[in-house]
């Protein structure tokens, strides 16, 4: 009896293994081609109908969604690769495949150092199996490093050598340009003994293998166009390095971030709070006095917050953009702006009312407590004589004055009817209006698109459902704002919830649909276009 256990205790641990295969049958889910389990644990892949297209006989597949033109796969401990159709491209006889880009991949042939070569997607090699480690480097280029020298050999694409470097690895460095665009600069690492000690040194090359800073600092902070932040360990000196001119500049501050939108540099204090401003010509352009320093636009605005709480904008020359001396702000407050020029209206608070990447934002009068619009490039819109101000996007906003919203745009003002409440609907700038007890969707340019009976509802991503006081279903696409008429009974689905037999059909047919209503007792299909067709 013991026995007849035994030999049934993997067949009982296998059936408890969830077989999703048969789970997203059964619940008829329509996925794109995907990858699978079975009971036993092994991996296969099927297609949207759960018809299999590549045997479940594989302990690891790399892909979930379709099997790409190389897909690294395991079976029985060993590594292979599949294409497309699920053949076997490199037959299941290597200890390691690993992706190096799109187009190339690293295969090792044995544990042994110094066994492992670069393939191409028809499993030819590209490069000889007498490396340790394949590793990319920028857009084009692929690095080698052996165990025993000490070096990267580059290599194109093709396999032919660039150039070889000894005492030196090198790697992606991804510094950011303005915070935002990658440069894609490759760093390099230097080892040096000193005193006994091992030390490393960095520095940055170009994609072109042009080196631009030399591996002679103990730390990049950051790197962004023509300039570095770096940092020498053993003098103690921080500063910036500019590339074109090869000019390390010390600096006494305890943070420099990278240059903003007008090419300064904002730099924290070391032996007290506060923010000031350097230009390129490493001249103080602001003292370290201010709380938050923050520039609004390449032509040198800037949103600075004083130690002590208010809030203005300031250009370089020191004009005072939008004030807030008179705010009731203490002597030392006073003090700081009256450095500048003591000009401009009774503003503070300001702050960007949907995203800092917005042009618009609104500010606040504190003794009135009405508000205004701020323009990332214009300046001033309008004066803070509204009861509210909300920003729609990056050219529009709503105004509201004696209980009253408004739809304004920047350069054109008022677009639209004066109603009791303008409202955004969630994420999507769809403007609703209410008046009285009608709802209207407005669009961008302050025109009715329809009367609805209720805020759009969301049917696939860019597709909305919209319903009339007749009980009546559009779709509106969120983007353009176009619309269907009227014209569907019910609301319309996503085209994974028609059955299985139906969706079949449709996908012989060859084309591309995102949702389906009822009409009229008829099933239409909509793509996201919103042309229609009958079923």
């Amino acid at each position: 009896m013991r026995l007849l256990l035994l030999l049934l205790l993997p067949s009982l641990l296998c059936a408890q293994r969830e077989d999703s295969l048969s789970l997203h049958r059964n619940t008829r889910l329509a996925w794109q081609p995907h990858r699978c389990i079975n009971s036993a644990g092994l991996y296969g892949y099927v297609d949207s109908f759960h018809r299999v297209l590549a045997p479940f006989e594989y302990e690891k597949l790399d892909a979930y969604f379709g099997l790409k033109s190389f897909t690294i796969a395991r079976k029985k401990g060993l590594f292979g690769a599949l294409d497309s159709a699920g053949k076997t491209i490199l037959p299941f006889i290597y200890t390691e495949i690993r992706e190096v880009n799109p187009t190339r991949w690293s295969v090792r042939r044995s544990t042994l150092p110094n066994q492992t070569g670069l393939m191409d997607a028809r499993g030819q090699w590209v490069i000889a199996p007498l490396y340790n480690y394949f590793f990319p480097l920028g857009d084009s280029l692929i690095g080698a490093s052996s165990q025993s020298a000490q070096g990267v050999d580059v290599y194109a694409q093709n396999g032919e050598l660039v150039k070889s470097f000894k005492g030196i690895y090198l790697h992606n460095y991804y510094g950011y340009d303005h915070g935002c665009a990658p440069n894609k600069r490759l760093r390099i690492l230097r080892d040096t003994f000193i005193e006994g000690k091992k030390r490393q040194f960095y520095g940055l090359m170009e994609q072109n293998l042009q080196v631009i800073l030399p591996p002679v600092f103990s730390k990049i902070e950051w790197e962004s166009g023509d300039w570095a932040y770096v940092w020498q360990k053993d003098k103690n000196d921080k500063g910036l390095y500019q590339f074109s001119t090869k000019t390390f500049y010390p600096l006494p501050y305890a943070y420099v971030q990278w240059p903003d939108e007008a090419g300064n540099f904002v730099f924290k204090n070391t032996d007290q709070p506060g923010y000031g401003l350097l230009s390129p010509q490493m001249q103080r352009v602001f003292p370290g006095l201010f709380k938050a320093l923050d520039c609004l636009n390449a032509q040198g605005h800037y949103m600075v917050q004083c130690l002590s709480g208010p809030t203005g904008v300031l250009d370089t020359e020191g004009n005072i953009l939008l004030d807030t001396i008179y705010a009731g702000l203490q002597e030392n407050r006073k003090d700081i702006l009256k450095h500048y020029k003591d000009r401009g209206p009774n503003y503070a608070d300001i702050h960007c009312e949907a995203s800092h990447l917005l042009p618009l934002r609104t500010f606040w009068h504190p003794a009135s407590g009405q508000f205004g619009v701020w323009h990332h490039t214009r300046g001033l819109l309008h004066e803070a004589v509204f009861e509210q101000a909300r920003i729609v996007n990056d050219t529009i906003y709503i105004l509201r004055k004696n209980n009253q919203d408004q739809l304004w745009k920047v350069g054109r003002g008022p677009v639209s009817a004066a109603y009791p409440a303008i409202v955004r609907e969630g994420h999507v700038p769809f403007l609703l209006g209410k008046n009285a007890d009608t709802l209207l969707l407005l669009g961008h340019e302050g025109e009715v698109l329809a009367q609805v009976a209720a805020p759009p509802s969301s049917v696939s991503i860019l597709l909305y459902a919209i319903q009339n006081e007749a009980g009546k279903y559009a779709v509106l696409h969120c983007n353009t704002l176009a619309r269907t008429d009227f014209i569907f009974d019910e609301k319309p689905e996503y085209i994974n919830t028609l059955p299985e037999e139906m969706r079949a059909d449709i996908s012989r047919q060859g084309q591309r649909w995102e949702l389906w209503g009822r009409s009229k007792g008829k099933i239409y299909l909509l793509n996201a276009k919103l042309a229609l067709k009958v079923l």
